[in-house]
């Protein structure tokens, strides 16, 4: 009989090879466990990789279905639409070239602005090759639209050769288009800032042909540098009989005058601009040292929308305006300077809009309610000083005409936001309780503090129970202070108000179908849809576009 203890041995010796064996058994577990997860990562990245193939290939099929899609449609296009698509390519190239002039001259202005600024140089310009020529040149069917579409050369582009790369239109070119455009009134993009000394635009032959199409323009937008009138004849003064909408423009780094004496030594008194413009509808003159005094557009009797950016006007000159320009409708004044009582009232019964600058408040003071019974919309400053001038225009009594009111920040150049006066809630009630019909009030770059919004949240600025006001509109502008923030998102948080994808707050009275309430807000609940300033600050970034 064997030994007990020789057996409990024995498996001892079989436990411990098994715990062997097991050991490495799940050694090779572990390495399999391994090997699944690495193919598991592989098999992810190659599934990843494939999923970004197939997409790949599916974006590079759908453009190539695309493009082929063109290819095939192209060639079918109505004339009609082919020539929209080759007007909309020439009108592109010379938009761009407008815009680089005018963000320069804007940038020139801030750098005048500052204590010993460098004055900017002149910015590369790159002037589009005549446009309507490459597209004519594509192929014959192109060719044939083209030159079977007026308005397609009725698109103009003048500069000169001596203030850009490359040579200035072929006096060839401008013959084509006088030619091709049969009659349609030319709309010309005109760059002259060379001066007296430019052999090129002083020659008899070019000088003709720029007179032969300003005697067909129907729009012109002209930049002209203030040097260039002696002794060659300045384009302006070319005989303008079809010309309905003129913009100028000043080019240089000269600074703009600050009064109106200043002003009126810029130019000789024998300048005249725009002879025979009998048909001129609109005129709007950018930072331009000219005096309105010297424009010939006061025998326009036609005119209904002028827009003096820069100009000062006197009130003496204002009162003139309904005289010269009866149908005037769209004012817009960025400067005005009292020059005493005057025998002829400034009459504008016609006017339906009327902008003010930052210092043209005297124009409240010298226009009349009477005078002016057609206005429906006023845009000026949001000052102290502003809200007075307009009180005393409304002199206490209901001014039913006016259906939107759009309240506007000082000039940023001059100011700082956070110094300036602005008018409180109660101001805003004073006036508004003798505007009935107003619908729309609008803030633009200004303060807001929490009594305006309370005023808001409890159902009205004008504590009148016929209030109209059905929209409040704030852009560019700061919540003032932890008051008016709070108030703000109790108006968020409060079930009559909704937050739109446009980021609107919408307040709604059930009462009235029509009343609702808007405000252009930031998610941060800090400030306003704060806008980056347009190139042209002065009177665009404040004011509705005329």
């Amino acid at each position: 009989m064997a030994d007990p203890s020789q057996g409990d041995a024995m498996l001892l010796q079989h436990i411990a090879a098994d715990e062997g064996i097991l050991a490495i058994i799940e050694g090779q577990v572990t390495q399999a466990r391994s090997a699944v997860q690495k193919a598991e990562r592989d098999l992810a990245i190659a599934r990843a990789l494939l999923d970004d193939s197939l997409a790949k290939r599916l974006a590079f099929q759908q453009s190539m279905k695309r493009k082929r899609a063109v290819l095939t449609v192209i060639p079918s296009f109505p004339t009609e639409l082919l020539c929209a698509v080759f007007e909309r390519v020439v009108e592109m190239e010379r938009t761009d070239i407008l815009a680089t002039s005018v963000l320069y001259r804007k940038r020139s202005q801030e750098a005048r602005s500052t204590p010993f600024a460098i004055p900017l140089p002149e910015p590369y310009r790159r002037f589009p090759r005549p446009g309507v020529l490459a597209l004519a040149a594509v192929c014959q069917r192109w060719r044939d639209a083209a030159l079977a579409h007026p308005p397609l050369w009725s698109l103009v582009t003048l500069w000169c050769r001596s203030r850009s790369i490359g040579s200035h239109p072929s006096l060839a070119h401008l013959h084509r288009c006088l030619e091709r455009s049969r009659g349609v009134p030319l709309n010309v993009l005109h760059f002259d800032s060379c001066g007296s000394s430019c052999t090129d635009c002083t020659a008899p032959s070019y000088a003709q042909a720029v007179q032969n199409i300003y005697m067909r323009c129907g729009e012109l937008s002209i930049e002209f540098s203030p040097l260039i009138y002696v002794p060659r004849n300045h384009p302006l003064h070319f005989p303008t009989p079809q010309l309905r909408r003129c913009t100028v423009y000043e080019s240089g780094n000269r600074t703009p005058p600050t009064s109106l004496d200043n002003l009126n030594n810029h130019l000789p008194a024998s300048v005249d601009w725009l002879p025979q413009a009998h048909r001129l509808e609109s005129f709007s003159a950018h930072p331009c040292a000219t005096r309105s005094t010297n424009f010939a557009i006061q025998t326009c009797a036609q005119l209904t929308t002028l827009r003096l950016e820069d100009q000062i006007v006197s009130t003496r000159q204002l009162a003139m305006f309904g005289t010269y320009w009866p149908k005037l409708q769209h004012l817009a004044i960025r400067a005005c300077e009292f020059q005493g009582p005057s025998s002829v009232p400034a009459v504008l019964p016609f006017l339906v809009a009327l902008h003010l600058g930052q210092k043209a408040m005297p124009v409240l003071s010298f226009l009349h309610r009477e005078h002016v019974p057609a206005l429906e919309y006023l845009a000026m400053p949001c000052t102290v000083q502003a809200i007075t001038t307009f009180a005393t225009f409304l002199e206490a009594q209901p001014y039913t005409s006016l259906n939107e009111l759009h309240l506007c920040g000082a000039d940023w150049q001059t100011a700082p936001m956070n110094t300036l006066p602005w008018p409180s809630g109660e101001n805003l009630t004073a006036y508004m309780q003798f505007l009935p019909n107003v619908r729309i009030l609008r803030y633009s770059e200004i303060q807001i503090g929490s009594d305006l919004l309370t005023a808001w949240a409890r159902g009205g600025v004008s504590h009148s129970p016929d209030d109209v006001l059905n929209t409040i509109v704030l852009r560019g502008c700061f919540l003032d202070g932890d008051t008016a923030s709070h108030v703000m998102r109790s108006l968020a948080r409060d079930e009559n108000f909704l937050w739109s994808d446009a980021l609107v707050i919408v307040k709604r009275d059930p009462s009235r179908d029509a009343s609702w309430y808007e405000m252009i807000a930031d998610s941060n609940l800090t400030s306003f849809s704060f806008w980056t300033r347009p190139d042209s600050y002065l009177i665009e970034s404040q004011y509705r576009k005329l």
